[in-house]
C-alpha cells in the first residue's frame, strides 16, 4: 500500500542504504536503542493485561501448534490428505539452510527478508517437527544463531521497523518456539530477549513513529497490508516468550490493542479495495498474528466476519479455470499469487467444505498458487472434507467495494462478467477515515462503471494491469472532454490515486445504487458521477453517468447509460480488448478478441456516435500491454447508450433504443437467436436515487423473466 514500495506478487523489492553491522548481541549495542527509538524500559500497562491460556503457560510450543496438536499435525502430515503440502515442505526444505554471515542481505532486501524469515526458516523448524530430521533441526538453529549474532535485523530509515525485519521475526519467533527445547538454555535466555528486544523495537520504530527518517504511510491506516506484516512480526515475537513479565505485559498489551483496531476495520464483506494481488499479500500475515492470539491468549480474533467471507470473495474473483483474476486495482493478468494459504483456515474456521474444494481445486490446476506448505499445513483442517464448488452461487455481491460477479456455471470454459462501482478504499475504510483519518487508497483504479467479459480463461473486455498511469483510459468507462475520473486534488493520469488533500469525502466516488440477482437473471446499477469532478478550464464536473449492467445467462449482457452534463462536453465510451475489429461501424457493430474466443457486440444511442478503433494506453508496470480500444465519441449535454454483448455467440443478436413517455424513460430491445426481450428502463431520482428496469421475454426460454430491479433492491454498504 506504500507508493514507493513495489511489488510483484512473487517477491517484495525494497532496497535501501546498506549499513554496517556490528556482532555484538547485547542490547546497548542495537543502533535503534543508541539512537533513543527505544526506550530502556516501557510504561506500565494499564488496565487489564491479557493472560496466556493456562493450558500453554510455561510451555512450548505455542505458536499455531503445541504438545496437543502435535500428534494429529504428524498424522496429517503423513496422510493421503496432506500429502500435497508434505510435498511442498520436503521440496523448499532442501533448499532452506541459512545464509553465511558475509551473504546476508535480508537487512536491506525485504524479498530476501521474506525468503529467510517467512519462506526457508518456518519450513525446516516445521520439517523437524514433523519427521525429526536432524539436519533440518541444524539448519533451523543455525537460523537462530545467525539472527542472534546481528543487532539489527534491517537497516535503512525503518530499522528494526519495516517489512524486512517484520517477516525475519516471524521465523525467528516460529523457530525459537518450535525448537525450543533443543536450544541450549542460555542461548534461549539470550534469544528471549533478542525477541523482546525486536518487538518492542517494531512497535516504538515503527507504530509509534521514532524512527525519523522512515517515511510513515501505514500507521493510521487499519487496513494497510504494510501493518499487518508488522503487526505479525510483533505478535509472534511476544508471544512466543511471554510469561506475564512486568518487561513484557506493556508491550503485547500494545499489539493486541493494535490487532483488535486491526479487526474492527476489517471489510466484512472479505475483500480488499487494492484488488485480487493486494487481497492475497497481506492475507497470511493478517491469519498468523491473529490466530497464534486466539490460540495463545483465548481472543476472538478470526471471529471477524472478514474470515466468513473472504473465501467465498477469492473463489468469486477468479476467472473460469480457476487459474487467473477478474482483475481490478493494482492488479494484472496472472495474480492469483501464491499466498492463498490463508483461506483454507478461513474455510476451516467456517466449515465451508464447497470453498474449500474451489481451493483445492486452485491448487490442482496451478499448484505454485499455494507456496511454501508449512502454512497450509497449519491451517488445512483434514476433518473438513471437500465439498463440491458447484453447491456455491454462481454469481455475488460484495458491498464494501460495489464489485459484482456472475458466471454461467463453475465450468472452465464458462462465460464470466465482473462490474465495479465503489468509493476509493471501500465503505468501511471510509467510515474509519469519516472525512478526518488519513487511509491509503494509492493501489486504487479510477474505474468506476467499469465491467469485464471472461469467455473461459480468456478476458475478452479486458482490464489494466498494475498501471504506473492511472486513468479512466484504461479502463472500460467513460471519459469527459478526454479526462477520466479523479480524486480530489490529485491529476487525472497519475501514478498513485492518493487524494492530494487531506479529509476527503470518498464515499461519493462510486455508489451501487440496486442490484438483484434471480439466478438467470442479474442486474446492477452504478452511479459515478462523484468521481468526475469539475477541472477548470477543462470540464465541468458531471451530473450523472448511470449505468446498469444487465446479465442474461446463456443470451447476453445488456449495459444501459445515462450520462448528463451541465453544459456540452465530449463523451468517449471506451471498451478494450487483446483484439477489435470492426464487423459493421454504421451500425455500431463490432468484434472483441482473445485467443480463440470472440465476442460481438453493438453499441447504440439517442445521439449521433463517432467510432474509432485505437491502441489503448493501458499499461502494466508503466509498459503498454497493447490492447486495442473502441472509443464511441459524441458531443453532447445528455447521452443515453445502449449497447449488448454476445459471449454466448447467439445469432442475430442487436439491441435498439428508442425514447420513452418522458425524458427519464426509455425502451431498450435486445432480440436474436431464442430471445426477444424489451427492457423498459427509468432514471431513479437524484443523485443516487434507484433507477427501474425491468424486462419481459416473449419467446424462447423464459427462465428468469418477467425480471424488475428498483428501488427495493438497494444493497447495503
Amino acid at each position: 500500500m506504500k507508493p514507493a514500495f513495489r511489488f510483484n506478487f512473487a517477491a517484495v523489492r525494497r532496497l535501501c542504504c546498506a549499513a554496517a553491522v556490528a556482532l555484538s548481541i547485547s542490547l546497548g549495542a542495537h543502533t535503534s536503542l543508541a539512537q533513543g527509538v527505544v526506550p530502556e524500559t516501557d510504561p506500565a500497562p494499564e488496565g487489564k493485561v491479557p493472560e496466556m491460556v493456562p493450558a500453554l503457560r510455561g510451555k512450548h510450543p505455542r505458536l499455531l501448534l503445541n504438545a496437543a496438536t502435535l500428534p494429529k499435525l504428524r498424522a496429517f502430515y503423513n496422510s493421503p490428505d496432506g500429502e500435497p503440502w508434505r510435498k511442498k515442505i520436503e521440496a523448499y526444505n532442501a533448499a532452506s539452510q541459512p545464509p553465511k554471515a558475509g551473504e546476508v542481505k535480508f537487512l536491506t532486501d525485504a524479498t530476501d527478508a521474506q525468503r529467510q524469515g517467512l519462506w526457508k526458516l518456518p519450513t525446516t523448524a516445521l520439517h523437524y517437527l514433523m519427521t525429526g530430521d536432524e539436519k533440518s533441526l541444524a539448519n533451523a538453529k543455525g537460523f537462530l544463531e545467525l539472527f542472534l549474532s546481528l543487532p539489527n535485523w534491517e537497516t535503512g530509515g525503518e530499522r528494526d521497523s519495516g517489512m524486512g525485519a517484520a517477516n525475519i521475526m516471524i521465523g525467528a519467533a516460529l523457530a525459537y518456539d518450535w525448537i525450543y527445547d533443543k536450544l541450549d538454555p542460555d542461548f534461549r535466555s539470550k534469544f528471549r530477549d533478542k525477541l523482546l528486544y525486536h518487538a518492542r523495537a517494531m512497535y516504538h520504530g515503527g507504530h509509534l513513529k521514532k524512527n525519523t527518517e522512515a517515511k510513515h504511510y501505514w500507521q493510521n491506516d487499519p487496513a494497510n497490508n504494510h501493518r499487518w506484516h508488522r503487526n505479525a512480526g510483533l505478535t509472534l515475537s511476544i508471544l512466543a516468550i511471554y510469561e506475564n513479565k512486568p518487561e513484557e505485559q506493556w508491550i503485547l498489551q500494545q499489539a493486541i490493542k493494535d490487532l483488535e483496531f486491526v479487526k474492527e476495520w476489517l471489510p466484512h464483506d472479505g475483500t480488499c479495495h487494492e484488488g485480487p494481488l493486494y487481497l492475497t499479500f497481506g492475507g497470511n500475515h493478517l491469519t498468523l498474528a491473529f490466530d497464534a492470539a486466539d490460540q495463545c491468549l483465548g481472543t476472538d480474533l478470526m471471529q471477524a466476519p472478514y474470515f466468513k467471507a473472504t473465501g467465498v470473495h477469492r473463489t468469486h474473483v477468479l476467472r473460469p479455470g480457476l487459474k487467473d483474476v477478474l482483475p481490478f486495482g493494482d492488479c494484472g493478468s496472472g495474480s492469483v499469487g501464491g499466498y492463498n494459504n490463508f483461506f483454507l483456515k478461513a474455510a476451516s474456521l467456517n466449515q465451508q467444505a464447497d470453498v474449500k474444494d474451489a481451493l483445492m481445486r486452485m491448487l490442482e490446476k496451478d499448484p505454485k498458487s499455494f507456496e511454501f506448505g508449512w502454512f497450509s499445513l497449519l491451517w488445512d483442517d483434514p476433518a473438513l472434507k471437500r465439498g463440491n464448488i458447484e453447491k456455491l452461487p454462481t454469481s455475488s455481491f460484495s458491498p464494501d467495494i460495489g464489485f459484482a460477479t456472475m458466471r454461467e456455471s463453475w465450468g472452465d470454459d464458462a462465460v464470466a462478467a465482473a462490474f465495479k462501482c465503489g468509493p476509493f478504499g471501500g465503505y468501511d475504510l471510509n467510515r474509519y477515515a469519516a472525512g478526518k483519518n488519513y487511509i491509503n487508497v494509492a493501489h486504487d483504479d479510477p474505474d468506476a462503471n467499469m465491467f469485464l467479459i471472461a469467455m473461459g480463461d480468456e478476458l475478452v473486455a479486458a482490464n489494466d494491469g498494475y498501471s504506473k498511469r492511472k486513468s479512466s483510459r484504461n479502463h472500460n468507462t467513460i471519459l469527459i472532454n478526454g479526462t477520466g475520473q479523479m480524486s480530489k486534488g490529485r491529476p487525472d493520469g497519475g501514478e498513485w490515486s492518493q487524494p492530494a488533500v487531506g479529509g476527503a469525502d470518498m464515499t461519493k466516488m462510486g455508489v451501487v445504487t440496486s442490484y438483484r440477482d434471480n439466478g438467470a437473471v442479474v442486474a446492477v446499477e452504478g452511479e459515478a458521477s462523484g468521481s468526475y469532478l469539475p477541472l477548470k478550464g477543462k470540464r465541468p464536473g458531471l451530473d450523472r453517468f448511470r449505468r446498469t449492467m444487465v446479465w442474461v445467462k446463456g443470451g447476453y449482457i445488456l449495459l444501459i447509460d445515462d450520462i448528463r452534463a451541465p453544459s456540452e462536453v465530449d463523451v468517449d465510451w471506451l471498451v478494450q480488448g487483446k483484439a477489435l475489429d470492426a464487423a459493421d461501424e454504421k451500425e455500431g457493430r463490432f468484434v472483441l478478441k482473445s485467443g480463440a474466443k470472440e465476442c460481438s457486440f453493438q453499441i447504440v444511442a439517442d445521439k449521433p456516435l463517432t467510432f474509432a478503433i485505437q491502441d489503448s494506453p493501458a499499461d502494466h508496470r508503466a509498459k503498454p500491454m497493447g490492447l486495442k480500444q473502441l472509443k464511441a465519441n459524441s458531443k453532447t449535454q445528455t447521452l443515453r447508450v445502449a449497447s449488448v454483448f454476445n459471449p454466448w455467440t447467439k445469432k442475430n443478436l442487436s439491441v435498439s433504443l428508442a425514447p420513452g413517455a418522458s425524458p427519464d424513460e426509455a425502451t431498450i430491445r435486445v432480440d436474436g437467436e431464442g430471445i426477444a426481450d424489451t427492457w423498459q428502463w427509468k432514471a431513479g431520482p437524484g443523485q443516487f436515487g434507484a433507477g427501474t428496469i425491468s424486462g419481459t421475454r416473449t419467446s424462447g426460454d423464459k427462465a428468469g423473466f418477467p425480471f424488475r430491479m428498483d428501488a427495493s433492491n438497494i444493497p447495503p454498504k
